[in-house]
């Protein structure tokens, strides 16, 4: 590795989108980013499918379900779907919500291969009533504007909906960044959760300040723990995941 390329990226896109905000995709040392604004949005490892952070903790819940139908909120360059992919290949079903065209635009340039996720370009809480009951077993959360999330989605209103489209068995799993939101945000949100949902909590890398929020229709952590245990398999990338959901903290 040349230790040059962390002070001179490589830029491989730059894009502006209808409300002036800048997308950029760079080559950074080891690592794929894609920023909004200067924030990181979506990252890449160029040696390994995971990235060592936030990403990783949704990628065990799949191994709950034989063949998950995954929804994502919040696309971005599509990190989590490129994992997903990688590692489940065709057991795998993705639907992904993004909005922005140029950040859909920026993710052919940061994505290694074509994503096979179908991308829908409209706002996911308004597009999930269309949709019937049980219609997937993971929704994935991870929509931001600049460092916060758009306020539709931690209402009761989109729990009502999340919880209505999750199979019998679905989860609906949270990226929240309390350092960026607040404590006391998180706690409100935690308390509306638990009137729909079972509700834990797993910390990600100690060096970062991002909690993984599961909210549950029927499985107690025990029993996603016992799962995950099961069903991923074991190597050094996965070893910590797994610690993690067997560590994870009732809320």
């Amino acid at each position: 590795m040349n230790p040059l390329s962390f002070l001179f990226p490589k830029l491989l896109y730059r894009g502006t989108d209808e409300s002036g905000n800048t997308i950029e995709v760079l080559s950074l040392g080891d690592e794929l980013v894609l920023k909004f604004n200067g924030i990181t949005y979506s990252k890449l490892n160029k040696g390994s499918v995971f990235t060592h952070q936030y990403w990783d903790y949704f990628l065990p819940l799949a191994y709950i379900f034989e063949n998950p139908r995954v929804m994502i909120i919040g696309f971005g360059g599509g990190t989590i779907a490129y994992q997903l992919e990688s590692l489940l290949g065709e057991k795998v079903s993705i639907t992904a919500f993004e909005p922005n065209s140029k950040m859909i635009e920026a993710s052919r340039y940061f994505l290694p291969k074509e994503t096979k996720a179908r991308i829908i370009r409209e706002d996911a809480y308004t597009y999930i009533s269309k949709l019937g009951p049980g219609s997937f077993d993971l929704i994935f959360l991870d929509a931001y504007q600049g460092s916060t999330i758009p306020p539709q989605f931690l209402s009761d209103a989109f729990a009502t909906k999340a919880k209505r489209i999750l199979s019998e068995e679905g989860i609906l799993a949270i990226n929240y960044a309390p350092s960026f939101m607040g404590w006391l945000t998180y706690m409100s949100y935690v308390t509306m959760l638990k009137q729909h949902f079972l509700v834990y909590r797993i910390a990600t890398a100690i060096t970062e300040g991002n909690i993984i929020i599961l909210a549950s229709k029927v499985l107690d952590n025990s029993k996603i723990a016992w799962l995950v245990n099961k069903n991923m398999p074991k190597n050094e990338d996965t070893e910590e995941l797994i610690r993690h959901y067997s560590e994870m903290k009732k809320e």
